[in-house]
């Protein structure tokens, strides 16, 4: 059995859990619990329908940390899926294109899966940038999208084509500003911004407005461009110059490469503050090198639905390396398109209405509920994550409620 992150863990009355109990916990779930799949109301003589259907993501380029590891979800789930095909009324054949991080690209293969004429939706892509040149032909060529991981909040004046499973970066700042302002105390903040990605922007965006709103200080924003595949980045400067203003929190709102290069360097120069980020911190590379005791607003990985229990079992047993633990997301996106099949919705249309008139879906990270005229709304939850000699550990500190302020997000 190989090694995976130990961020996934299953729910303890203590949630905290080191490498070795999630392993003796998953064994245990897999001996006491046993996962019914709901059937369709008749299975057909001659056997389940197979639906095909388009997934595009970022397999190579840029963001290719996060393509193969969103697609090792969806087939998880499609997988699963497709043993118990002839009980679930309908199997599921993946498509899968490469948009090289491309939004270009990205926007292209959405008329190739429409000419296909037997594809009903898109689960895709991983990022906004790309997300953002899909929707136009999405739109034009009427055929759903559903992203794992696309968080921009421009994304949520889209119509109906645009769905995804996870709220925009945008709330993901509120929520970690009212955390740290609410929660902890904090009195003074600082940010780094990479101007160069617009997740960062909106990430950090949000959080000055809500930190400041709340009476807080945010001392020191830091902006860099820095291009992931050009080499690395020299964050001295920058780091010396937050250790003067003494931050007690410090937000790192880009990508994994990002947090783990700029916690290295400082923990080197000898600073270790508070840091935090968003979901994109779901990649176990920030839990094997970023260092200790920072901060992640993801999904719950601590969910005691059989969902999340479904998943841990199947993670355990599979062998291949890229199910991680933001291999949820993709799991999540094709869980939610699999059950809108198996009720019935086998066109674009049809499709497109399940997903926004959802009311309390269960997901492996959490449950999702999507309207018209709310949008989507997601509990968020806020997370510690100590290192302690080669082991993890994950501790769940805050459960975060969505906000009741008018239009939600979509």
């Amino acid at each position: 059995m190989r090694q995976r992150d130990s961020a996934f863990c299953p729910h303890n009355p203590a949630p905290r859990f080191s490498v070795t109990a999630f392993r003796f916990l998953v064994l245990a779930a897999i001996l006491a619990v046993s996962f019914p799949i709901r059937s369709a109301a008749a299975a057909e003589t001659a056997g389940p329908a197979t639906i095909r259907v388009g997934v595009c993501l970022s397999m190579t380029g840029e963001f290719a940390q996060y393509g193969p590891l969103n697609f090792a979800g969806i087939k998880l789930f499609a997988d699963h899926w497709n043993r118990r095909a002839a009980e679930n009324g309908v199997r599921i054949e993946l498509v899968l294109r490469d948009d090289k991080s491309d939004p270009v690209a990205a926007a292209a293969i959405v008329d190739e899966f429409a000419d296909m004429g037997d594809i009903p939706v898109i689960i895709g892509p991983v990022t906004s940038a790309n997300m953002l040149k899909m929707v136009p032909r999405a739109r034009e060529r009427k055929i759903p999208l559903v992203s794992p991981a696309a968080t921009n909040p421009a994304l949520g004046n889209y119509d109906d084509w645009a769905f995804r499973v996870q709220p925009g970066e945008d709330y993901q700042g509120q929520v970690l500003a009212r955390f740290f302002r609410g929660g902890l105390a904090a009195e003074t903040a600082a940010a780094l911004v990479n101007t160069r990605y617009e997740y960062g922007i909106g990430l950090a965006g949000s959080f000055q407005y809500e930190f400041t709103k709340r009476n807080g200080a945010v001392l020191v924003i830091e902006d860099i461009n820095w291009d992931f595949e050009a080499g690395s980045f020299d964050f001295s400067d920058i780091i010396d110059r937050m250790r003067a203003a003494d931050p007690e929190v410090v937000l790192l709102s880009g990508y994994a490469d990002e947090a783990i290069a700029f916690i290295q360097q400082a923990s080197e120069k000898g600073w270790q503050p508070v840091f935090c980020g968003g979901d994109s911190w779901l990649n176990p590379q920030v839990l094997q090198e970023a260092g200790d005791s920072y901060y992640i607003g993801s999904a719950d990985l601590y969910a005691n639905n059989a969902e999340a229990r479904r998943f841990v079992q199947l993670l355990d047993r599979s062998d291949d390396p890229n199910l991680q633990t933001f291999s949820i997301f993709g799991y999540d996106s094709m869980m939610v398109v699999a059950r809108a099949l198996q009720d019935g919705a086998r066109t674009s249309a049809a499709i497109r209405d399940y997903l926004y008139n959802l009311r309390d879906f269960p997901m492996v990270s959490g449950t999702i509920s999507c309207t018209r005229e709310s949008g989507l709304e997601k509990t968020l939850y806020i997370y510690r994550i100590s290192r302690v000699g080669d082991d993890f550990y994950s501790e769940l500190v805050a459960v975060m409620e969505p906000e009741k302020t008018g239009a939600g997000e979509r």
